[in-house]
């Protein structure tokens, strides 16, 4: 597979594959300490997006080895009952999914993916070719502050499509928003909920 959106950005390194790893495991264990217990984790939001904010695209064959080599075996370790899952994927092409997959002890320790945006078109495949996985849909698609009726029946199709090819789980970006709703960068966004001033 080609990829049309740059390589990997994070080092791909020994010393800081070891360390994100040490990382994701401190990181649990300080919720843990809150009171509050992880059992999912995904490893990056939008591996193929390079955002205004914190982001990082991963290619499939490294975020891959990534799980593999140190964050598969560190969880096993420490005894951690908690599912990796690769994604959130933002890629429609279903080949990121297959050359994750390809790398053998990655795919043990992917429980599940989870698909967003343009992974909409991946997660039929992924459901067919791997039943033993979980599939979740992480983030709806949130318009651009329509907030109207062909927003809502969009958003019931990307609904209706996800659970009908396997997804367990669809999780809805915005709850309530105040209007206009504008993220941090400027995006007007669609709501269930809108509070009017």
């Amino acid at each position: 597979m080609e990829s049309v959106t740059g390589t990997t950005g994070f080092k791909m390194q020994k010393g800081y594959l070891k360390a994100y790893a040490l990382y994701f495991s401190k990181y649990l264990d300080a919720y843990k300490n809150e009171g509050i217990n992880i059992g999912d984790l995904h490893v990056q939001n939008e591996v193929l997006a390079e955002q205004i904010f914190p982001s990082c695209i991963w290619q499939p064959q490294d975020i891959a080895l990534f799980i593999a080599n140190y964050l598969g075996p560190l969880f096993e370790k420490e005894g951690r009952n908690v599912n990796i899952w690769l994604g959130t994927l933002n890629v429609g092409d279903f080949n990121y999914v297959q050359k994750a997959m390809n790398n053998r002890m990655a795919a043990k320790y992917i429980k599940g993916f989870g698909f967003q945006w343009d992974g909409k078109n991946s997660v039929a495949e992924a459901h067919w070719l791997y039943p033993e996985k979980h599939v979740m849909q992480t983030e709806n698609e949130c318009g651009n502050g329509e907030n109207n009726w062909k927003s809502a029946e969009h958003t019931w199709s990307l609904i209706k499509h996800y659970i009908q090819n396997g997804a367990e789980a669809y999780i809805y970006w915005n709850f309530i928003l105040q209007i206009p709703g504008v993220s941090h960068w400027g995006w007007v966004q669609n709501s269930m909920v809108t509070i009017n001033k």
